[in-house]
């Protein structure tokens, strides 16, 4: 559930010029390199940020806290 550099994203620190142009130099350098990185960072995009997946975790917080307000009614907590 996070992004691995050089393997999903290239992870830079955005303050540092020479670096980003490393970087872009490495992806205009080495298209299959580009090409791998594309893939598994839309696939890691899809997988781990998806709306569908953020709406179910959501989904399951709140179901488990009404459960445990459910569980913990009548209580003096």
């Amino acid at each position: 559930e996070i992004l691995t550099h050089g393997q999903n994203a290239l992870v830079i620190h955005p303050k540092t010029p020479s670096d980003i142009v490393l970087s872009i130099r490495h992806l205009i350098d080495d298209p299959r390199f580009y090409e791998q990185l594309s893939r598994q960072g839309r696939a890691f995009v899809e997988e781990q940020l998806s709306w569908e997946r953020y709406s179910r975790t959501m989904r399951d917080v709140f179901e488990r806290a009404r459960r445990l307000r459910r569980l913990h009614k009548g209580c003096d907590i």
